[in-house]
């Protein structure tokens, strides 16, 4: 059996303007815009998304496969958890309900996004905050798109939070650079401000502050923010914060007593 090719005719494509027949070239027509599969309120998909990061412990893009052994013995690969969007969809369709703490933290993080409109006045958003406040300003979600990302910004407002809170903490402080570069210093009950993950695996920058002075170094444990801390160590230089422009001494060779 022969494949059938439809025949279309062509336009004249030769040089010139005049010698184009457009009377015999193809008719397109705009394609009608798509009706939405789906229609849900955006303070449901807010509480979804909320659920949905506190049932995956943060934001899951993909989902989260093992390996396991079924009855018969045999190495298997099984899901273990479904990617943030996917279950925000499950919720939102009642798989699983939500609760009135996932509401109020979903409210939460809607309300940073909404503060953020001042960065799209003052043209200072990126792509990325330009559509979240976006996202967050409207009354209905009906795309996948939307509801995907909309399931990744309750872990970037807590973050966002976070970061502001840290800021504003060293931003009172009013911090001098201590020491000079290769002094030993000792630092008694010092605070921890804040404990971050660096590039290296298995090494976080830990920023402290001690007599209202700001210090940071690198360690091989994390702390909670809040917890005092003894150590000792060599002054490896000092800067300023980038983003709050306070004096920071930087310590290398840090062991905790």
């Amino acid at each position: 059996m022969g494949i059938f090719i439809p025949s279309y005719p062509r336009a004249n494509y030769s040089y010139g303007r005049r010698n184009r027949d457009l009377s015999i070239a193809p008719k397109y027509t705009k394609k009608a815009k798509s009706t939405p599969t789906f229609m849900f309120k955006a303070e449901d998909v807010w509480s979804a998304a909320a659920a949905a990061s506190r049932i995956n412990g943060g934001y899951l893009k993909e989902p989260v496969f093992t390996s396991a052994q079924n009855e018969d013995g045999d190495l298997v690969t099984v899901q273990t958890k479904d990617a943030n969007k996917a279950l925000v969809r499950k919720l939102l369709e009642g798989v699983q309900g939500w609760t009135e703490e996932d509401v109020a933290v979903g409210a939460e993080a809607r309300a940073y996004w909404q503060a953020q409109l001042m960065k799209l006045v003052g043209d200072t958003a990126n792509d990325f905050e330009q559509t979240a406040v976006n996202l967050a300003n409207k009354e209905t979600v009906e795309n996948n798109y939307d509801l995907a990302v909309i399931s990744s910004l309750i872990a970037s407002a807590q973050r966002g939070k976070a970061r502001e809170q840290l800021n504003e903490t060293k931003s009172n402080l009013d911090s001098k650079h201590q020491g000079t570069v290769g002094e030993h210093l000792v630092l008694r009950n010092a605070e921890v401000i804040a404990t971050g993950p660096l590039a290296d695996f298995g090494k976080y920058r830990v920023d402290a502050k001690l007599d209202g002075n700001l210090y940071t170094w690198w360690s091989s444990k994390t702390y909670a923010a809040g917890s005092q801390i003894s150590v000792k160590g060599k002054v490896k230089g000092h800067t300023k914060d980038r983003a709050t422009n306070t004096a920071v001494t930087q310590l290398n060779y840090v062991k905790e007593f």
